[in-house]
């Protein structure tokens, strides 16, 4: 997942991020809310860690909320919704089953967030709209509609939602936050930066705070300005705020400092408190040293991931570290080898994994080994991934990770074919953060004969500033094919 969508997913890689600034206790009589009247404290509390990134706080404010009122049916759905895998999925199911005699707003939210938990985003989206017809001043529903909007990448449709939250409290910064985060979606950089100002302005001791004006400061490329607010929301949270480091990693990374890039990220996670995201960002530093074109160290790297997730038994990080490494010998040109590891880890098992880590593994795996075949130039063989590649779109067709491979796959396999013209529109299809598509698009207007155009594809991808270690080696990529045309049209003396 990209940085963005990282964050508007409330931080899907920052599990264990812990608060430092107390959250803000909102008027209990703010929301319509069915528990006793000694819970609301907590449950608001609770509710605002959440939306401020601090989810082990929130967790723990939500338990704090049903051990006062074990009735508080949308505390438990929320204390779910945090919750992953199968123990998670009760504590929703349950939820919903108790949810006939709350008010229609509340039962809207408490289906939405087990919407939301099975991984279907357009659902809960739905049911948010619909609670916000029966309550459009409520802060709560307007921020969740702009933040699952967000989740599906529709940046323009999160603006409304997120500005009226910014109006109905304009002192309680996480609904700045989200508003931020959407122009940065619409790469409308300036009113990014103005926002998520403001965000910092409200909430002066709030790490995520220094944490996403950073993000805008990068996507606006102010590098340096950046990386001040993420050592910024490292120092004001005494460094519990680990995921900061990866931005500053970020900064260093674009700008060729890999030493510092790994220093920040081995920082991040000696701080990070959870396997899981300690795991994770060991998958930032083999990205940094394939981008550094050391990948031997990216290997052993991936070998030291891979020994720990089995020691530990989590199956999807040991899933991850064997994908990885299919995919670091595509970007090698080891095609053979990419396909005799993608094809074994089709045939193992991973019990463990929950429906949509199952769901992603399956696509990303499908994706490569496609890629694998056409660089292999087995196109036949390609084509019969491809249907199954696809073949989940039609029921998921708000998938956006499914959608850019099925799209990048389609150009490959144009492109093999030399539909040089087809592979360019099935290319441009892709999201501007399908790093490996954009760069391909690059090279069918080359091989079409668009010069300037894959010159402005590589220039926007060299410029895109994302924080994401995927995206570090494509931007080397890209710098090297700019490289190359200028070396091209260089005139000889």
């Amino acid at each position: 997942m990209n940085s963005l969508l990282r964050v508007v997913a409330l931080c899907a890689v920052c599990s264990s991020v812990v608060s430092f600034a107390a959250s803000p206790v909102p008027p209990a009589e703010e929301e319509s809310l069915s528990c006793r009247p000694a819970a609301r404290p907590f449950f608001h509390r609770g509710w605002d860690a959440l939306a401020n990134v601090h989810l082990d706080e929130a967790r723990e404010l939500f338990t704090q909320t049903v051990a006062v009122d074990p009735a508080c049916v949308l505390a438990w759905a929320h204390l779910g919704a945090l919750t992953p895998g199968a123990n998670g999925r009760k504590l929703v199911d349950d939820a919903v089953a108790g949810s006939s005699s709350l008010t229609e707003v509340e039962r809207l939210q408490v289906m939405a967030l087990a919407a939301q938990h099975r991984g279907d985003d357009e659902q809960a989206l739905s049911l948010l709209r619909s609670a916000l017809v029966y309550d459009p001043r409520s802060y709560m529903v307007n921020f969740a509609v702009a933040q699952r909007a967000g989740v599906l990448r529709k940046w323009a449709e999160m603006v409304p939602p997120a500005r009226r939250a910014t109006e109905l409290a304009p002192e309680r910064g996480a609904a700045w936050n989200l508003l931020g985060y959407a122009y940065v979606g619409l790469e409308n950089h300036p009113q990014a930066v103005m926002a998520l100002r403001q965000y910092a302005q409200v909430a002066p001791l709030e790490p995520n705070a220094h944490d996403s004006l950073g993000d805008a400061l990068l996507a606006n490329d102010q590098l340096e300005e950046a990386k001040a607010a993420y050592l910024r929301a490292l120092e004001s949270s005494g460094g519990t705020f680990w995921a900061s480091g990866h931005g500053v990693a970020t900064v260093c990374a674009l700008e060729g400092d890999w030493f510092c890039a790994r220093a920040a990220i081995e920082k991040a996670r000696r701080n990070a408190p959870a396997q899981d995201d300690r795991l994770k960002l060991m998958e930032w530093t083999a990205w940094s040293y394939l981008a550094d074109d050391q990948p031997g160290e990216a290997y052993r790297a991936l070998d030291e991931l891979e020994q720990d997730a089995l020691r530990l038994g989590l199956e999807s990080h040991v899933a991850d570290a064997r994908l990885l490494r299919g995919r670091f010998f595509l970007a090698q040109g080891r095609y053979r080898e990419a396909l005799d590891r993608l094809i074994v880890l089709g045939a193992t098992k991973f019990p463990s994994l929950t429906d949509g880590q199952r769901r992603s593994l399956d696509t990303r795996r499908l994706h490569a080994l496609l890629e694998a075949l056409v660089r292999a130039g087995k196109v036949q063989e390609a084509e019969k991934t491809l249907t199954q590649l696809a073949s989940p779109l039609r029921a998921q067709p708000h998938d956006a990770e499914l959608a850019d491979a099925v799209a990048h796959a389609r150009g490959l396999i144009a492109l093999q074919k030399k539909n040089a013209t087809r592979a360019i529109t099935e290319f441009a299809a892709c999201t501007q953060t399908a790093h490996a598509c954009r760069l391909d698009l690059a090279r069918a207007q080359d091989t079409a004969g668009q010069r300037q155009q894959a010159l402005k594809t590589r220039s926007a991808l060299k410029g895109a500033n994302q924080r994401d270690p995927e995206y570090w080696w494509a931007r080397v990529r890209a710098v090297q094919g700019l490289e190359q045309q200028r070396d091209e049209n260089r005139p000889a003396f």
